[in-house]
């Protein structure tokens, strides 16, 4: 009996890891330089309801709430159909930062929310875009952090070149 319990506690430290995998917590962090006054980019990207700058995107609705107030929910529609619900938590004007929270998605991530800002840099701004999430089980921890990091460096890039 004894070995038995014993086989089935190191059974257990095998199979434990494994189970406890997806509460494993992810982050993606992008940022990137603008030749744009801060004011300038806000005006872009500072809207809950209008992430047209986005090339993954066919669009954004406001489903629920007032555009830019917390609890504020959208769907964005990507291009292939998918579409990914979420809702605003916090919006400051004044310090441009933006964080909302997914609450359904085609993605790959679970308990994923994320923070959108632009500060001042030099004689243009720099916007940074940071999330945290957990994979979605089973899955993979780095099909997840790189489907974030896409979607963040691809809505990014077509910031800057729709700036200049």
């Amino acid at each position: 009996m004894r070995e038995l319990l014993s086989w089935m506690l190191g059974g257990l430290m095998v199979v434990a890891p494994a189970a406890f995998a997806a509460d494993k917590s992810l982050s993606v962090k992008e940022s990137i330089l603008l030749d744009a006054p801060v004011e300038v980019v806000w005006a872009k990207i500072g809207h809950f309801g209008d992430m047209s700058w986005h090339p993954a995107l066919a669009s954004t609705e406001i489903v629920s709430g007032a555009e830019d107030k917390p609890g504020a929910q959208r769907v964005l529609t990507l291009k292939d159909g998918g579409k990914i619900h979420e809702t605003l938590t916090a919006r400051d004007a004044k310090k441009m930062t933006l964080s909302y929270k997914i609450t359904e998605s085609v993605l790959p991530v679970s308990e994923y929310s994320a923070t959108l800002s632009v500060k001042p840099e030099g004689s243009g701004s720099r916007v940074l875009w940071t999330s945290q999430f957990k994979r979605k089980a089973p899955g993979d921890d780095k099909a997840a952090v790189d489907t974030i990091t896409g979607v963040f460096q691809s809505g990014l890039g077509q910031l800057k070149s729709s700036l200049h």
